[in-house]
């Protein structure tokens, strides 16, 4: 599949994330949105979690096999410790073990209880300025209100009848939260990922109350590798970024087509499915900050090649004047991008045909430049 004709080149601060019933607009997103890595990819935690869950686990156990997750999908060592810490209790500047625990105030300072599930503070050390810091320190808060159900249990999310009833008179149910993937998606936080717009992914704003994701997905390993560099242990990495200037680049772009919201991706579908296409553009870091404009190109193997606009997608003529995007806004670390959700494949007509999608963005002081995925994100339908 060839690239579309214009893409062809010519000759100790503390940032603070709670697990909240909202939805952010970013994807596997950066904390304080810049590229902040673990320090030295070493982190440890001081652990004062005792007591077990209805199914006999304990906290402790739980908590230790979601950081064993990150380190076996990451470059990232996490050590873990039994100790009898208070939680709250504030913690010198030169200590980098991080403190795990419950509070059901989250260690507020008004000692009200407090409404996220969890919360992660990260300590950051800096190395030149607020833009080349390294997460030094990571402490981690678990809500333990009476009103809050724990367990640790996989699978779909379970629920229990309460005592109260709905304007029907219908019994209201309440989520249990599970423990090991609120710990998984804390320790998300703690190595340097924001929230995620995807459902799939454990770094979603509402992983622990709404979907059933309880492993890491492809954009939660994506991200933290990508931020510790390792690139290439992203699977749905889209190699060979390229500019239309011909000038090196470093920044990233990562996407892939789906038929379950993330949880995996292929590169051949049948005319039956409905799909995602989900794409992430890390900015490199000279742009931060700067205006731009995030860019989506199709190609179809029938000769058609189309653009993403604000109103939806539009013929293009493959000039770079008339490349339209969605939005202009700031560009920071890492942009996501849903290129196609829930795409009925039937409904649209689409089989017996090839699909590439081209991920790009532009700076508004940069007129007649672009950078983009050298490869496309490349799929079948037949």
């Amino acid at each position: 599949m060839k690239k579309p004709a214009s893409f062809v080149k010519p000759q100790i601060l503390v940032a603070s994330s709670a697990l909240l019933i909202c939805q952010f607009a970013y994807g596997f997103t950066f904390q304080e949105k810049r590229q902040i890595a673990v320090y030295e990819n070493e982190l440890g935690f001081y652990i004062n979690l005792p007591g077990e869950s209805d199914s006999g686990i304990t906290w402790a156990d739980a908590f230790y096999q979601a950081s064993q997750a990150w380190v076996n999908a990451t470059p990232v060592n996490i050590q873990v410790a039994i100790d009898d810490i208070d939680i709250c209790t504030p913690q010198p500047a030169s200590n980098r073990a991080g403190h795990v625990g419950f509070s059901p105030t989250l260690c507020s300072d008004d000692g009200e209880p407090a409404f996220a599930l969890a919360q992660t503070r990260n300590g950051m050390r800096y190395r030149t300025d607020i833009s080349e810091s390294d997460i030094y320190r990571s402490t981690i808060t678990f809500n333990s209100r009476e009103d809050y159900r724990w367990d640790v249990y996989d699978g779909d999310l379970r629920t229990v009848a309460t005592d109260r009833v709905d304007a029907s008179g219908e019994v209201i149910r309440e989520v249990v939260m599970d423990f090991r993937r609120a710990a998984l998606h804390e320790l998300g936080h703690s190595l340097g990922l924001g929230h995620s717009q995807f459902s799939r992914p454990v770094l979603s704003a509402s992983a622990n109350r709404d979907h059933n994701a309880y492993t890491l997905s492809v954009d939660d390993i994506c991200g933290v590798n990508i931020l510790h560099g390792r690139p290439e242990a992203c699977p749905i990495l889209l190699e060979t970024p390229v500019t239309l200037s011909g000038k090196a680049t470093t920044a990233t772009f990562v996407g892939g087509a789906s038929r379950d919201k993330g949880e995996s991706f292929d590169s051949v579908f049948s005319p039956n499915d409905v799909i995602d296409i989900m794409a992430t553009v890390v900015i490199e870091k000279e742009h931060y900050g700067r205006q731009g404009k995030l860019h989506t190109v199709v190609e179809l193997s029938n000769g058609t090649t189309l653009m993403r606009t604000d109103t939806g997608f539009a013929p293009w003529d493959g000039s770079v004047e008339a490349l339209k995007s969605v939005t202009s806004q700031t560009l920071e670390g890492a942009h996501e991008i849903y290129v196609l959700e829930d795409f009925d494949l039937a409904a649209n007509h689409f089989s017996d045909i090839a699909v590439g999608v081209y991920i790009g963005y532009s700076l508004d002081d940069e007129p007649n430049e672009v950078y983009f995925s050298g490869n496309p994100i490349a799929f079948r339908i037949e």
